[in-house]
């Protein structure tokens, strides 16, 4: 596995998001890759902030009321760069975000890992 390759990165998400958007935000596209890589940035960052966010990975199981999305995964991001390694390959899921309710907003991309693991 090489994360340092460029080539073994797919840009799937980028966007600035307003502080009407910070609280459970759903990324409008599903995603398979069991390694990403999350962006975070918010325009007025003191040095004394460090979380960048919340991020939870939602599978589908059907199980009450036929199609219903349950959190499978849940991690807490640093402001800038992270890897997030999903403990389990599912072949679809999505992400949602929460970003800290003193952001203004929030800049956030996500990279799919298409290399070989």
């Amino acid at each position: 596995m090489d994360l340092s390759l460029l080539a073994n990165w797919s840009l799937i998400f980028e966007q600035t998001l307003s502080s009407s958007n910070l609280s459970n935000f759903l990324i409008p596209t599903s995603f398979s890759s069991q390694i990403i890589a999350v962006y975070i940035s918010t325009s007025s960052a003191k040095a004394t902030w460090h979380t960048g966010g919340w991020i939870n990975q939602l599978v589908e199981t059907n199980l009450v009321n036929g199609s219903t999305t349950w959190n499978s995964f849940s991690q807490r991001l640093s402001l800038s760069g992270n890897i997030v390694f999903f403990p389990r390959d599912f072949a679809s899921y999505q992400l949602q975000f929460s970003f800290p309710v003193w952001f203004p907003n929030a800049f956030i991309s996500i990279w799919a890992y298409t290399g070989e693991v």
